[in-house]
């Protein structure tokens, strides 16, 4: 498939998506985030109750738990820079 044939390709799946695509990225950006502060706030709550004390694990963790949130920011700014696309790519086709 050469160039220009997959551009017309994405800009008709982008035409096709409508507002599901924004939707769906909002709710996974969500659930990315959710998932990174819940881990962040266990490595919290373990170290505050002297449950644990800092090792590799609770490292590794804390680690874990920020790359989420940050996977979630990055997923955040696709949707940021596909919404827009999307309503131009829409209303030039209309």
């Amino acid at each position: 498939m050469d160039r220009k044939n997959h551009g017309e390709s994405a800009i008709h799946s982008l035409q096709k998506s409508g507002t599901k695509l924004p939707q769906l990225l909002t709710q996974f950006s969500a659930s990315i985030a959710g998932l990174g502060l819940a881990v962040l706030l266990s490595v919290v709550f373990k170290v505050a109750c002297g449950r644990v004390t800092f090792y590799a694990s609770t490292l590794l963790n804390t680690g874990v738990g920020f790359g989420l949130v940050w996977l979630s920011r990055a997923v955040h700014e696709l949707r940021d820079t596909i919404v827009p696309l999307s309503a131009r790519i829409q209303a030039s086709w209309i």
